[in-house]
């Protein structure tokens, strides 16, 4: 009799197993195999004979831990949206538990009532409810599989369209039932494991309102998420088109610049060849960059208004200048107001030092790393620049001479950088280069 019941309960997580992965087939497009409907078994087997062992102190635990496995390794899910398969799981379990408390009425004889010891693994009573309550499980994964195939799709999206109104509402309706329920049960001596019809009913009121404010949440969250790839590709399409018309006009450019460079060459003159080879050389370097395809991918119009214009300020004044930006960014940490006035400086900064030395060039690079958000902008600059700058790094604030030629306005920037707990503005030098890097949490 012993070996037959512990057959049986390995045949009972097998089907545990495979309710599982329906759930995952139906919500997740999970795939079923043999292999994984008989690895589960083989894992919900040991948790139930660990779970036993410590005489179900950790059975709550234990379920969870179930949960989380097969959506992390069967489903399987990365582990950022475990809680997704673990919690679907969860509901689906605790309706089938319901369920069971319902037709434990009706399935149990009162002497297996007054036998029943849920701690016992080879006590009959025990089998039997959990036997039943597997078959239970299959039933609704398969009413879930069959509802989500018969059911157009629209059918389902109005049950999760739920108003903000109406969840608070029926929040407010779950948390009075249950509590009701409770003090009730409490009152009368009735908190056993079957409890009563009424019990019943408010149990599957409260799971059905349960479930449906999670669908509603979870799609919720699928809709932000849409959104925002939404707002990249928006982004990135306008990039492209904008960089599109950059290059039908800097053909224009250069095949009006060859004409002229073909004049000169005709006149015979080399010294007026030479000079214009550089400037064509010059006007070439400071076009020909992708800052219009960067500036795209800054959803925020004040700032790249505000780099659009430094980008243009540095041309004019000879300075060649690039923007590089890594990723689509649609929102930073910081009020657009004060995130102008910072890179504003920064640019200046940048831009005069930049010309006051022979081979001019300033970087605008724009990325995300360890988790944070950088705006760090490079230029070249004078020997003696360099030097008083490499000896103020590090230095405390109060001893900075913000007269120095590199360091208008730092300290209105120290000031603004300040307000915000989490950001942080470093200035020191590398190579021939300063640099100012200013990181924004992500």
């Amino acid at each position: 009799m012993t070996v037959l019941l512990i057959f049986l309960w390995a045949l009972q997580r097998g089907i545990f197993s495979y309710c599982y992965l329906l759930i995952g087939k139906t919500f997740f497009k999970a795939e079923i195999t043999l292999k994984k409907c008989l690895s589960g078994a083989a894992m919900l087997y040991a948790g139930l004979a660990i779970d036993y062992l410590l005489g179900m102190q950790l059975h709550a635990a234990f379920i969870i831990a179930q949960y989380a496995l097969f959506a992390r390794f069967w489903f399987p899910q990365p582990w950022k949206k475990v809680w997704q398969g673990t919690i679907t799981l969860f509901v689906i379990g605790e309706i089938a538990e319901i369920l069971l408390v319902f037709a434990s009425q009706i399935l149990f004889t009162p002497e297996e009532k007054l036998l029943f010891d849920n701690t016992k693994l080879l006590a009959y009573p025990a089998f039997k409810l959990n036997f039943i309550g597997a078959l239970l499980l299959l039933l609704v994964c398969g009413l879930l599989m069959l509802g989500k195939k018969k059911l157009p799709k629209f059918s389902f999206s109005s049950v999760v369209l739920i108003p903000l109104w109406l969840r608070l509402s029926l929040s407010a309706l779950a948390i009075v039932s249950l509590a009701s329920w409770y003090w009730n049960a409490a009152s009368t001596g009735n908190l056993g494991f079957f409890g009563n019809r009424a019990g019943i009913l408010t149990l599957i009121l409260v799971g059905s309102v349960i479930l449906a404010l999670v669908f509603s949440i979870a799609r919720d969250i699928a809709q932000s998420s849409l959104e925002r790839r939404n707002r990249a590709l928006g982004a990135t399409q306008q990039s492209i088109a904008s960089f599109l018309f950059e290059m039908r006009a800097f053909r224009h450019d250069i095949a009006n610049m060859l004409y002229g460079w073909q004049g000169a060459v005709m006149e015979g003159d080399l010294e007026k060849i030479k000079a214009y080879s550089a400037e064509m050389r010059n006007t070439f370097t400071l076009i020909n960059n992708d800052n219009t395809l960067n500036l795209q991918k800054l959803a925020s119009g004040s700032v790249r208004g505000l780099l659009s214009e430094k980008l243009q300020s540095a041309e004019r004044s000879g300075v060649p200048a690039f923007l590089y930006v890594d990723g689509v960014y649609d929102r930073f940490r910081m009020k657009d107001s004060d995130l102008v006035r910072l890179l504003g400086i920064l640019a200046d900064n940048a831009i005069r030092a930049a010309s006051d030395c022979d081979c001019p060039m300033v970087h605008i690079h724009v990325f995300q790393e360890d988790g944070s958000i950088r705006f760090l902008v490079r230029n070249t600059a004078k020997d003696s620049l360099l030097a008083s700058t490499d000896a103020l790094d590090g230095a405390p604030d109060e001893t900075i001479d913000y007269t120095f030629p590199h360091g208008i306005g730092l300290k209105s920037a120290r000031e603004i950088v300040s307000r915000y707990p989490r950001a942080e503005l470093f200035i020191y030098t590398r190579s021939r280069y300063v640099e100012a890097c200013l990181a924004l949490p992500a």
